[in-house]
């Protein structure tokens, strides 16, 4: 895509302060700025950083840690740790820095504490990705590519995290107007944030084909009857509950694998309802090495996702976790994903019409390897390649590099 640059036009942080002068095209280390923890979420941004430390040095950048009496403000001494490939920084702003006021503070403390860690390992030029809603990339130094990479609509976000969606606008709009790249994991999401008719790259999400062992052998203490509809990954209000009812009631058994984070009451009531079903199993949080195991218990995977702007931006990473591990996926038409092998991800929005599909797919015969092999095709290697070359001109894996 054309590089979005500054060149001048109106932008900059939200707050309404001046913006400094673009980033040029450096040499330097890739630094992430995470939307998410690596404790809290083996999500995007820690499968794609993965797989970019194969192809380049990355320092990864925590988002904000809250500042508590006795602990250190800015960058904290004992976190800029290094592991194979990945030097991380953690960087402690402010309490309450989502709330008006402190939040316009919090975020320029947050950017002069990653220029002053950076300076300290000697780091002054690279390239900046931006994954998180802060307005941070106005405030990136002289010397830095700027790139936005947007997994979610980060605005139809706001009401599920309880933050103004006017000042996530305007972050999102400073960040946009700052970008040299943008790279968004959906065509929705690249309609969404098309400025003077540049588009971004789209590059949807992509798994990790390994972690999925053929042979796992099936995790204790699940005594379903087949066949078995699995669900993975957190449960909250993006998925729909009908669906996951109307498996059971289609004489399926469910499995329910992952943590459950819900603010609307009755939502969460409706889950609890469904998991008492006799042919329902809830799990919570596994770490991600112990999945295949459950998904051994799988005959078919759903990603049931409930028809919402914000899930109509998104790329769902679950279907392809189904795929790695052999097993079909039904989803719902937001979290459809573009595959060649017929078969492997089937799609119907009516929960009746949806639990038909699954019950005649965990029955069908299946081709496991051809299963597999689909979901290679969208490995976070391959993905880091075309990811790098957004804004190198180059795609590093395909390169050899």
């Amino acid at each position: 895509m054309s590089a979005r640059r500054r060149d001048g036009r109106p932008g900059g942080p939200p707050d309404g302060s001046a913006a400094g002068p673009p980033g040029g095209p450096a040499d330097g280390p890739l630094v992430y700025v995470a939307g998410s923890s690596v404790e809290d979420v083996h999500g995007t941004d820690v499968q794609l950083v993965d797989a970019l430390a194969a192809l380049t040095d990355v320092v990864w950048v925590d988002p904000p840690h809250r500042w508590r009496p006795g602990r250190p403000y800015g960058v904290m001494p004992g976190r800029l740790t290094d592991s194979p490939g990945v030097r991380r920084v953690a960087i402690s702003v402010p309490p309450a820095a989502t709330r008006p006021v402190v939040r316009s503070v919090a975020t320029r403390s947050y950017a002069r504490s990653l220029r002053r860690a950076l300076a300290g390992t000697g780091t002054r030029s690279g390239t900046v990705v931006l994954a998180s809603w802060q307005p941070v990339l106005p405030l990136v130094p002289p010397g830095f590519r700027r790139v936005l990479y947007a997994t979610d609509d980060l605005v139809a976000a706001g009401p599920l995290w309880g933050m103004d969606t006017g000042y996530l606008t305007r972050a999102r709009e400073a960040n946009l107007a700052a970008a040299d790249a943008v790279v968004t994991v959906s065509e929705p999401l690249a309609d969404l944030l098309t400025r003077d008719s540049v588009r971004p790259t789209v590059l949807p999400n992509g798994c990790s084909p390994a972690t999925f062992d053929a042979r796992a052998e099936p995790a204790p203490g699940i005594e379903l009857p087949h066949p078995v509809a699995g669900i993975i990954g957190q449960m909250n209000e993006r998925t729909d509950l009908r669906c996951l009812r109307a498996v059971l009631e289609h004489g399926m058994s469910l499995l329910v694998v992952g943590p459950r984070h819900y603010t609307d009451r009755a939502q969460a009531a409706e889950l609890s309802s469904i998991l008492d079903h006799p042919r329902a199993r809830w799990v919570d949080a596994v770490p991600r090495e112990e999945l295949p195991a459950y998904l051994a218990h799988m005959d078919v995977g759903l990603s049931a996702y409930a028809d919402t702007a914000f899930n109509r931006s998104a790329s769902p990473l679950k279907t392809l976790d189904y795929l790695a591990a052999g097993i079909p996926a039904v989803v719902t038409s937001v979290a459809r994903i573009e595959t060649t092998t017929p078969g492997a991800v089937l799609v119907a929005d009516d929960p009746a019409h949806l639990a038909r599909l699954a019950r005649e797919a965990a029955g069908a015969p299946r081709d496991a390897a051809a299963l597999r092999a689909e979901a290679a095709r969208h490995s976070w290697t391959a993905r880091a390649g075309q990811f790098l070359g957004v804004f190198t001109g180059r795609d590093r894996a395909s390169a050899g590099c």
